[in-house]
């Protein structure tokens, strides 16, 4: 994880407890949503953003489209919960395809959740049980706080973490299942 996902919290900020020992690092400051907004891929604006965000004391932008929905975050997609259902935007919603987005679509619907491809508003980030990002560079990372809300109880929740466990045991080799997804590398 990159030091600045594990800034130190803000006196005057209310911060997610630090994950516990052992679980993969959640992003624990609120989110801010900018005057960015995703037109297609754009480098600098994705670091833009993230500057932004960072100045204002939070971990890492959601990135809105030109319609005001979300859309992804810079370098990962996103995802919500709510009453068991994953929602994700939909590739005509200015986000960048990405193997580890299918390859997530496709783990929790082996898990046997519903998965949605559709328009996310931004108020659904505020009523969701559980938000994630997903990303070749941060692979499943549970949000606990956007906008300096708690995202449902403020802590990895269930879908998530069976995401998280699935994901990672498929990309190490270390389940059978999808073995074709990997190509060994000699060296």
């Amino acid at each position: 994880m990159p030091p600045w996902a594990r800034s130190q919290p803000d006196p005057g900020r209310t911060n997610a407890p630090l994950p516990p020992e052992g679980e993969r690092g959640a992003l624990r400051h609120a989110f801010r949503y900018g005057y960015w907004r995703r037109d297609g891929s754009s480098a600098a604006d994705d670091r833009l953003a993230m500057i932004e965000a960072r100045e204002n004391g939070h971990d890492w932008p959601i990135l809105l489209n030109e319609r005001g929905k979300v859309s992804e975050g810079p370098g990962a997609c996103i995802a919500i919960v709510r009453d068991g259902v994953v929602s994700t935007p939909s590739t005509t919603s200015g986000i960048l395809e990405s193997l580890t987005r299918e390859t997530s679509i496709t783990l929790l619907r082996e898990l046997g959740y519903t998965v949605v491809e559709r328009d996310v508003d931004r108020a659904e980030l505020y009523l969701a049980d559980e938000v994630f990002f997903m990303g070749t560079g941060w692979e499943i990372l549970p949000v606990t706080w956007v906008d300096g809300l708690k995202v449902g109880e403020g802590s990895t929740g269930p879908v998530t973490r069976a995401l998280d466990t699935a994901y990672a045991s498929v990309v190490r080799g270390e389940s059978p299942e999808h073995a074709d997804w990997l190509t060994e590398i000699p060296f």
